[in-house]
């Protein structure tokens, strides 16, 4: 039993990766903003939005990572994407409903 369940964690770490790899791909031309824990990638458009997105990221990290005991050893990477359906597209998500997120009116 032991043997199938490291199986399955070998196989969903490959699944994982390649996905992150191929949704990372998809966006190969989109702006980079780095912070102390974040790699934010956005259009070049959305520069505004990516920076307010890094003050709050940055702001709220420790917080986070200690209600949940966790501190990644990688930054993390958040994407912001034009609109929903750009979203769905690249994650192959549910075509009908958008999993999260918002929109800033300025």
């Amino acid at each position: 039993m032991k043997f199938i369940g490291y199986l399955q964690r070998f196989v969903s770490t490959l699944i994982n990766n390649v996905e992150k790899k191929r949704i990372l791909t998809n966006i190969k031309d989109y702006d980079t903003l780095e912070t102390r824990h974040f790699i934010i990638r956005f259009d070049g458009k959305n520069d505004k939005i990516a920076y307010l997105t890094g003050e709050v990221a940055e702001k709220y990290y420790n917080a986070v990572c200690d209600m949940f005991n966790y501190y990644p050893e990688e930054k993390s990477i958040i994407i912001i994407y034009n609109d929903g359906d750009e979203l769905l597209k690249n994650t192959r998500l549910n075509k009908q409903t958008y999993p999260m997120g918002s929109t800033i009116v300025e």
